[in-house]
């Protein structure tokens, strides 16, 4: 018997997410924007329960809405830039409640989020205030101070991103500068295409 278009659509979203958090995994280019415990990615989602939740959750989204999570999640947000407007209304895990954008957001764009105020959504998303919009592309982290700064490389079209670890005390920071390229050779590196720059501050 012929699976469903709705089932086929689910179990794409599937592995769409099991692939960002193995390339995510075997990523040298971390940690995260947002420090998270290491051991939750691998237990995230893995146990009946917690996929139940999930499916229950895509469950509310109709399957027009389901392919525009697909296309979005598949190019990265060049496609499939429609709302995917939910009423508020927490999801309820096992080992914690989260809100429906940031388990979309979690499992479909950053393995490492956590909490949901570490999300601001962008200005083009035009989800009503009654409801949350759960296309992980209508979000972006929020830098927090203290965490890895990015640091930009010369323009192209492909951007070196460096995360920088700022020093705690102002002796350490003197010794960086003292040292001159030495905040750099400690930076980790990532390869960003189509990163914008709007929001970061960047370390001088």
């Amino acid at each position: 018997m012929f699976a469903s278009k709705r089932c086929k659509l689910v179990k794409r979203l599937w592995e769409e997410s099991s692939k960002l958090v193995a390339s995510y995994l075997s990523s040298p280019a971390q940690p995260p924007l947002w420090a998270a415990a290491a051991g939750d990615y691998d237990a995230f989602c893995s146990s009946p329960e917690e996929r139940k939740a999930v499916e229950c959750l895509l469950k509310r989204l109709r399957d027009s809405q389901l392919e525009t999570m697909l296309r979005a999640v598949q190019t990265r947000g060049r496609d499939g830039t429609a709302c995917l407007p939910l009423p508020h209304g927490d999801v309820k895990l096992p080992r914690e409640v989260v809100a429906p954008h940031v388990l979309c957001c979690r499992l479909w764009r950053w393995p490492q989020l956590r909490h949901q105020y570490e999300l601001k959504r962008l200005p083009w998303c035009a989800a009503s205030p009654l409801h949350v919009c759960c296309n992980p592309y209508h979000w972006s982290i929020v830098h927090k101070p203290g965490t890895p700064t990015a640091v930009f490389a010369a323009s192209s079209a492909t951007r070196r991103v460096y995360l920088y670890f700022p020093g705690n005390t102002g002796a350490g920071r003197e010794s960086e500068r003292r040292r001159g390229e030495g905040k750099r050779a400690h930076c980790s590196e990532m390869i960003v295409p189509a990163f914008s720059e709007r929001g970061l501050r960047t370390v001088r």
